[in-house]
């Protein structure tokens, strides 16, 4: 949470690592022996969460609307500038993309298309469908492993934080590009839980070798 206000200073980001830090509070309490106690007591802690900041919650939801007075210009300029690209997309290579795009794209005095303001699906306009499914593979790869040992996620926290950080992954990429320079280290590290698990799980047997 620290690195996504500090370093990305994305407020979509912040929202998602909240969405995903539910998610997996969720499924502890299911896999809890007092499974209804558990997710209750979520539910409810959330309830009174939501309902004693619900001001708070709803301003920061407006942040994203085009019609906000501080922010609403940015997410103008952000949907305009994927537009753009997909457009430009459209009209080059579908299988290999446009290439390399430069980091700013300035289209007049006051409108500049930042390239570390899109997601994942910059990678296609740059790279087209061959690069991207590329590029995919381990978000793939990851979703399959997590599929694999969704019953194992109790047994073992190397297990359920691959499980976190596949979700994490997952949702930051519908507003963050994963492979941008201040997210990328997150790939590797994603990389690494996912053959750990494969090569000391037994997937047929649901235990460790």
């Amino acid at each position: 949470l620290f690195f996504i206000i500090f370093v990305i200073q994305s407020r979509a980001a912040i929202l998602e690592y909240v969405l995903v830090t539910i998610f997996l509070l969720f499924v502890n309490s299911i896999q809890n022996k007092n499974r209804i106690v558990s997710v209750a007591t979520l539910v409810l802690f959330l309830v009174v969460i939501i309902l004693s900041n619900f001001s708070l919650i709803n301003s920061f939801f407006d942040t994203f609307s085009v019609n906000n007075s501080q922010y609403g210009a940015s997410t103008y300029n952000r949907l305009n500038g994927l537009n753009y690209y997909h457009d430009l997309w459209l009209n080059s290579n579908l299988w290999f993309g446009i290439g390399f795009l430069p980091d700013q794209l300035r289209m007049s005095q006051l409108l500049t298309f930042y390239l570390a303001d899109y997601n994942i699906l910059i990678n296609l306009y740059e790279f087209g469908v061959l690069g991207f499914i590329i590029l995919i593979f381990p978000i793939l790869k990851e979703i399959y492993v997590f599929l694999k040992n969704r019953n194992n996620i109790k047994k073992s926290y190397i297990v359920f934080l691959q499980v976190g950080l596949t979700m994490y992954v997952i949702a930051i990429s519908f507003v963050q590009n994963v492979y941008w320079v201040q997210t990328i280290l997150i790939v590797p590290i994603l990389i690494s839980l996912i053959l750990f698990v494969e090569e000391h799980y037994d997937l047929r047997k649901n235990s460790m070798l």
